[in-house]
């Protein structure tokens, strides 16, 4: 399973929260930047792998190890290959100020008022998904300063939580996931054609959605090699586009019998880092 934070672009949440003005602010990309430059995704990370965060952070939504072209892995390919090699850089103090003043300039043009409302929520069923997003919260404001924007952590409902919050774009900011169907990037890069099911943030991009379809029903269907092309400029885009912010990939394991004379295996669950897959 891949992880991300996803910003919404159909706010679908109570008046109180600003939809909005948030909506203004979600659709300026120097805003949006501010945010994925600004998550210090290690921090946040603390909460799931207290002893090595670094470990399980990963830049792409295609995790590494799970797709090979000639022998290479698709996430060191193309433009791809700058963004995994980033490592945990994609959090720059530095350049997240400098879209936050950026931001600032074009949103107040646009009319928006700040700070910009920023509905988080989390699921209290799920262990430590509350504390990562209060570590969210304090991290994100006091890099870019309560004047620019207010997190506000919010439960949502323990039961029915993905229709009532993540289906119906009750959020400003989600942690989602997605698990592959197939082994192909395309079980991954499908969540993001507009309309499609699994656009949990609702976001819709002409040249995305015509990369995908050239790679699916179109020209490339036929063209291994500019398939894989056409998929790995479509990643990059809603990744440098701000759209999502990956954090980080997990998976679950099984021990069972070797069958070994003596010793006696019994099922167990890694359950550490690896925990619960699915997000409820």
């Amino acid at each position: 399973y891949s992880y991300f934070y996803c910003l919404n672009f159909d706010a679908n949440f109570d008046e109180a929260y600003e939809p909005e003005n948030w909506t203004k602010a979600v659709n300026n990309e120097a805003f949006r930047k501010s945010l994925y430059h600004g998550l210090d995704r290690v921090k946040a990370m603390l909460i799931t792998e207290p002893d090595n965060p670094e470990s399980i952070i990963f830049n792409t939504i295609v995790p590494t190890n799970y797709a090979t072209l000639d022998g290479i892995d698709y996430t060191l390919v193309g433009d791809l290959k700058a963004i995994t090699e980033l490592g945990t850089g994609t959090f720059d103090a530095e350049k997240a100020l400098a879209f936050k003043a950026q931001a600032i300039e074009e949103l107040t043009a646009a009319g928006a008022t700040f700070p910009v409302k920023i509905l988080l929520k989390y699921n209290p069923r799920v262990s430590g998904w509350d504390n990562e997003c209060l570590v969210i919260e304090q991290q994100l404001e006091a890099l870019l300063g309560t004047d620019y924007i207010d997190v506000i952590v919010e439960a949502g409902p323990a039961d029915g939580f993905l229709s009532e919050v993540r289906r119906s774009g009750n959020y400003a900011l989600l942690k989602c996931n997605w698990g592959p169907d197939y082994a192909d990037p395309m079980t991954y890069l499908g969540m993001w054609i507009t309309n499609a099911s699994n656009n949990y943030g609702f976001w819709s991009n002409a040249e995305y959605d015509q990369l995908i379809k050239d790679c699916t029903t179109g020209a490339y269907v036929a063209d291994y090699d500019a398939r894989w092309d056409a998929m790995y400029k479509a990643e990059t885009l809603v990744i440098q586009e701000a759209v999502i912010a990956p954090l980080y990939t997990q998976a679950n394991a099984n021990l069972i019998s070797s069958g070994v004379t003596g010793i006696d295996f019994h099922p167990v669950a890694l359950n550490r880092v690896y925990k619960s897959a699915v997000i409820e």
